[in-house]
């Protein structure tokens, strides 16, 4: 039974230092989580801005009007503010959900609380 309980443990570290080397390290970044409103006249340029500047899409909703909630860096907010009201010619609707940190994690972004 040791000797199974001693395998079992050895494998299960191996393991585990696998797992600690593979996890990559992350950067957090002070960022606003905001929402972009718009009709649906203006998504398809919206969208090809999003993906052309590497703006983080967190979520869409596709109801009466289209929504997105986005996170950017805090020091490029208000250029971004800028370019997607001239974009939509002041249609868009952004309201600022609220300050965060963020980080990129592979393809996804993870959000924190900002302390």
């Amino acid at each position: 039974v040791f000797v199974a309980f001693l395998a079992l443990s050895m494998n299960y570290s191996k393991a585990f230092r696998v797992k600690n080397e593979l996890l990559s390290i992350i950067e957090k970044k002070e960022g606003i989580k905001f929402s972009v409103s718009c009709d649906y006249t203006d998504v398809g340029k919206l969208q090809y801005h999003f993906s052309s500047k590497d703006i983080r899409v967190l979520s869409s909703d596709y109801g009466a009007c289209v929504s997105f909630n986005i996170v950017v860096e805090s020091d490029s907010f208000e250029a971004i503010k800028k370019d997607l009201t001239e974009l939509t010619s002041g249609r868009a609707l952004i309201k600022i959900i609220e300050k965060c940190m963020f980080a990129d994690a592979d393809k996804d972004v993870l959000v924190y609380p900002k302390d």
